[in-house]
């Protein structure tokens, strides 16, 4: 599993205590030149994600993907973002064509914010925090 942080904000997750280590990238709208929803952020999360594929691919040549998996290949619906916001993380992952979990901590009921630019801004799985998002799976 690849695992990557897209944030508007300017925090660095590899100065984060203990964080760091657990992903694989980070983008900063910073770093994308806009912010989320746009498709900068998203379009670098893939690239991201096409360059590490590739770096195992090189660690391990002679090996086959497992089963069950797209070969060495990324595409975008089998992405699953996570995120608090419907407007910057579920209508920015939909409009990239990623997977949508959206943590609802209290807002909206997981409702729908309606279709904007041709894209429904609905999660695909609604959760109240990071801990109920293995069994959603």
């Amino acid at each position: 599993m690849i695992v990557g942080a897209i944030t508007n904000g300017n925090a660095d997750v590899w100065e984060t205590k203990q964080m760091g280590e657990l992903f694989d990238f980070a983008i900063k709208a910073e770093d994308a030149g806009k912010p989320k929803p746009s498709k900068e952020p998203f379009e670098i999360a893939v690239a991201c994600c096409r360059e590490v594929l590739k770096d195992v691919e090189a660690a391990h040549p002679s090996e086959e993907p497992t089963a069950g998996s797209l070969g060495w290949n990324v595409v975008e619906s089998e992405i699953m973002h996570v995120g608090d916001c419907l407007r910057s993380d579920v209508h920015g992952a939909k409009q990239a064509g990623f997977f949508a979990i959206w943590i609802n901590r209290g807002a909206n009921g997981g409702k729908s914010l309606g279709t904007r630019e041709g894209v429904e801004t609905k999660p695909d799985f609604v959760v109240r925090g990071l801990d109920e998002i293995a069994a959603k799976l």
